[in-house]
């Protein structure tokens, strides 16, 4: 009921999850025995929904990839876990949201055939792939990995595009861009790595750049141009989209001429950034994310319907743009700006519309409109993303500030997955 306090509403939830899960799961149990048609049925099921698959992995990779911080800020210190840390995070968790988003929607957007069974296949081989290689292996496996996953998305995205009844979105354009600068910038880092009189340091920079960060801040904003004003509720703007880019002629006569513009200016942002001037660069990406913000994700507008699901996005938006600001202006605070970016954007929009994807395919989107997890969530992630960034300003506590970040990440990550993992279980493992 409404008088019910949320903390209790959400250990309620908590002590549920743990038999909800293990219902969906009990229902396909060994010991039992598994028939043909039911292995055939779940299988469908993935195919049908990819984003159930890919959430719940995502969500597993969201823990796993911060708890090495954990142990080496009170436990053990003879392993220092940045690198596994953060190809887990964009290599594991981001990629897996990523990954089922775009085989759940790029299908629907082009009106073709749905994923199939090798196409899931390989993208859930590749993100567990990862969690591996981050664990034994090293820098070159690890961007490999990256122009696999790639590989992979360009091809799922390029069979449909070529049996197409509609165009994709025009800002989409970015979404291509990014997985471009992606792959470069990973092919950029093993030529560094191996062959360091080619490619210099300020080479390794910038692969690094395009890899890790310019790759998903482009996808953000390609996607974001076409998502966030349909969830924000701007039914004008998304209609008007569409009678631009839902018409029977080439995809690149409806990419709109700001976006061309925005591209060029992306790639020149990080190449200025890593060879010229770091702060120049930082300068013009931060503009050109604010303008697409403006322009695209209309965030200078309060949803009509404020419910919490849109003024959390709306915080998202803000944070991935603030983010951008505070490593442009301040030149000491550029790591910083780029976790905040992660987090308090990133992250917490991959949650956001992992939430609503998930809602849409199953109980319907009146739940957006609840307290739970919306606040618990928002608010957790923020406060995990101002204590990373608060790091900075600690060096003597610097890595027992990572570890209180981890921990309150993984409070909120929990908020998340106690309502939608039975919800993304329930698809798979339970008969309609």
């Amino acid at each position: 009921s409404a008088s019910r306090l949320p903390v209790a509403i959400l250990g309620q939830q908590l002590f549920n999850t743990r038999y909800k899960v293990w219902f969906h799961f009990q229902n396909y149990h060994p010991a039992k025995g598994i028939s043909p048609m039911a292995i055939k049925d779940m299988i469908e099921r993935g195919n049908k929904d990819p984003f159930r698959v890919f959430f719940l992995l995502g969500w597993i990779f969201a823990i796993l990839g911060v708890l090495p911080w954990i142990s080496f800020a009170w436990f053990d210190q003879s392993s220092y876990p940045g690198g596994f840390h953060a190809v887990v995070m964009s290599r594991g968790f981001m990629s897996c949201f990523v990954f089922g988003f775009l085989m759940t929607s790029i299908p629907k957007f082009t009106e073709t055939e749905p994923a199939t069974s090798w196409e899931l296949a390989a993208g859930l081989t590749s993100v567990v792939a990862s969690a591996f290689l981050a664990r034994f292996g090293n820098g070159l496996e690890s961007s490999l990995l990256t122009i696999a996953q790639i590989a992979l998305v360009v091809v799922f995205i390029g069979r449909r595009f070529l049996k197409k009844k509609n165009n994709p979105p025009g800002t989409f354009f970015f979404l291509a861009t990014g997985l471009v600068l992606g792959a470069a910038g990973s092919i950029i880092e093993i030529i560094s790595l191996y062959q360091p009189t080619v490619f210099d340091g300020e080479w390794h920079l910038l692969g690094r750049l395009l890899s890790f960060y310019g790759m998903i801040l482009a996808i953000v904003l390609g996607i974001g141009a076409r998502l966030f004003p349909g969830i924000l509720g701007w039914v004008e703007i998304v209609q008007a989209q569409r009678q631009r880019y839902e018409r029977p002629v080439s995809y690149l006569s409806v990419v709109p001429l700001d976006v061309w513009i925005g591209v060029v200016l992306f790639l020149v942002s990080f190449i200025i950034e890593s060879f010229y001037f770091e702060q120049a660069g930082r300068v013009i990406r931060a503009s050109l994310v604010t303008y697409v913000a403006m322009r695209y994700w209309k965030l200078y507008r309060f949803p009509p319907k404020a419910i919490w699901m849109k003024v959390s996005l709306m915080i998202s938006a803000w944070t991935v743009v603030a983010g951008e600001w505070l490593a442009a202006g301040f030149p000491g605070l550029g790591v910083d700006g780029k976790h905040l970016v992660f987090i308090g954007g990133f992250a917490l929009l991959s949650f956001l519309v992992g939430a609503r994807v998930t809602l849409a395919h199953g109980e319907g989107l009146a739940a957006e409109s609840r307290r739970l997890p919306y606040i618990p969530l928002t608010a957790l992630i923020l406060v995990a993303a101002a204590t990373r960034v608060g790091a900075h300003w600690t060096p003597t506590s610097y890595v027992p500030h990572l570890a209180y970040a981890s921990v309150i990440w993984l409070l909120g990550v929990a908020s998340w997955g106690v309502f939608f993992a039975p919800r993304l279980c329930k698809g798979l493992f339970s008969k309609h």
